[in-house]
């Protein structure tokens, strides 16, 4: 058997251990270790083998303190305009006093007043029973009947205010200026009681009477002018005072 040399066999085993080496090394573990804390760098030693200095360690600069800014407050509500100066309405205008009649002109129109507004009614009395007549749906017959009495009530009615007019005019400045008898609507009532008997008599005049509410608060305004135009009141002058003895 040949002998090896000694040469060829150094150079294996020098070879198997790099090999060796390096596998140790890439298959070694990593260690994760903590941070050294920051220490002044030692500088490599000079030339003559004296160690340098060590080089100052600069601590980082503090942050400024983070300073929350305030929020803005919210600005206050606009004001309430203030409110408009009051309108002083001007004074009325007074009226010029009415001319002072005596007692006896005031008297005077005092029964014409009292005569034009009964003679207003006897009207609101037909105007309302023609109302009542649709509402109780009465037949032609009865219809016809009623007109007659309401007629001759109305002439009835006319006479006596005629005859207390008279006698109002006549008579002397203490009592009453007039007084009107009720004795035709007396006679009204007893006629529209033979004609429609006491139950019929009962439920026409309840119709009658809601007409002639709705056409005195339908005519209220017009009436009253009309009134004050035919029949103003006069002012009564006032009395004299007495003599001293």
């Amino acid at each position: 058997m040949a002998r090896r040399s000694p040469i060829v066999i150094g150079s294996v085993v020098a070879a198997i251990l790099v090999v060796g080496a390096e596998v140790a090394f890439v298959l070694r573990p990593k260690h994760v270790g903590t941070p050294a804390p920051a220490t002044a760098e030692e500088a490599p030693p000079d030339e003559a083998g004296a160690p340098a200095p060590p080089r100052p360690v600069f601590s980082p600069l503090p942050r400024p303190p983070v300073v929350s800014r305030p929020v803005p407050a919210a600005p206050p509500p606009p004001a309430a305009p203030p409110p408009p100066p009051e309108e002083v309405a001007p004074p009325p205008d007074v009226p010029a006093a009415p001319p002072v009649a005596d007692q006896a002109a005031a008297r005077a129109a005092l029964r014409r007043r009292a005569v034009v507004m009964a003679t207003h009614n006897v009207e609101v009395t037909k105007q309302a029973d023609e109302k009542a007549f649709e509402a109780l749906n009465l037949p032609d017959e009865t219809r016809a009947a009623i007109r007659r009495i309401n007629d001759d009530f109305t002439a009835r009615k006319q006479d006596t205010l005629a005859t207390a007019e008279r006698a109002g005019a006549a008579s002397d400045q203490t009592g009453p200026p007039i007084v009107i008898s009720d004795e035709p609507e007396k006679g009204r009532k007893a006629a529209l009681g033979q004609l429609l008997g006491a139950d019929g008599a009962q439920k026409f005049d309840a119709a009658e009477n809601a007409a002639v509410h709705r056409i005195r608060v339908q005519t209220r305004t017009s009436w009253l002018h009309t009134l004050q135009q035919q029949a103003p009141l006069l002012p009564l002058a006032p009395a004299a005072p007495p003599i001293a003895p």
